[in-house]
């Protein structure tokens, strides 16, 4: 069990990292897809702290394309 959690930890750091190398590039398209992925693996958890991270990422690539109203939805619902 300790081992599958810390398997999906590494997964969504993975994921979240390679999101944001994609954002950095200006590849938002592809970052809203790695940090899609990581928003539902981590959506089956209680950590409430990454999943705002990952919320908080979205955010900046989905404001990054233009999108300021879904940019800020994801913003507030970083929000504690």
């Amino acid at each position: 069990m300790a081992r599958a959690i810390a398997d999906q930890g590494l997964e969504l750091n993975t994921l979240n990292n390679t999101g944001t190398t994609r954002h950095t590039l200006s590849d938002n398209t592809r970052a809203l897809e790695f940090y899609g992925q990581a928003q539902k693996l981590i959506e089956s958890s209680s950590d409430r702290t990454r999943l705002a991270l990952i919320l908080n990422n979205i955010g900046k690539a989905q404001h990054a394309r233009g999108n300021r109203h879904i940019a800020l939805e994801y913003y507030r619902r970083a929000l504690p």
